[in-house]
């Protein structure tokens, strides 16, 4: 029996739609790595999250690309708070590092750092930390 050209057309269609399919599942862990490769992250930040410090004279993140410094922040709170510190600033030995200079010893306690990073995209990456000082001796 013959098939009407209505039912080959659509067998056309979903054939190519499974081996377009098929395509994607297989090109995707390869794609995903680019990805990573391509968009901003944090790599590596002093304090470390949840790192216990005696004293702290600055924030630094690192990232995996240059990030644009307009839009990117770095904000230290204190008990929810944001504290008044200032503006992060690149690095000069390293591109891909912002530093935040704190202007102020910061005292026992817990902090939480939140952070923006402008890409060279123009996407925006978000992420945060807590980290703890103690200055008593133990």
């Amino acid at each position: 029996m013959a098939k009407s050209p209505i039912t080959d057309a659509r067998d056309r269609i979903l054939t190519g739609l499974a081996v377009a399919a098929i395509a994607i599942m297989a090109f995707a862990p390869g794609r995903a790595l680019i990805a990573e490769r391509l968009h901003l992250r944090l790599e590596a930040s002093a304090p470390a999250a949840d790192q216990i410090v005696s004293g702290v004279d600055q924030i630094r993140l690192e990232f995996s690309q240059t990030p644009q410094m307009t839009g990117t922040r770095i904000r230290v709170l204190s008990a929810g708070a944001p504290l008044d510190l200032g503006d992060a600033i690149a690095s000069e030995e390293d591109e891909t590092v912002v530093l935040l200079p704190l202007s102020t010893e910061l005292r026992d306690g817990a902090y939480e750092v939140r952070w923006r990073a402008m890409s060279q995209d123009g996407h925006p990456v978000t992420g945060d930390f807590a980290f703890t000082v103690e200055t008593r001796a133990r």
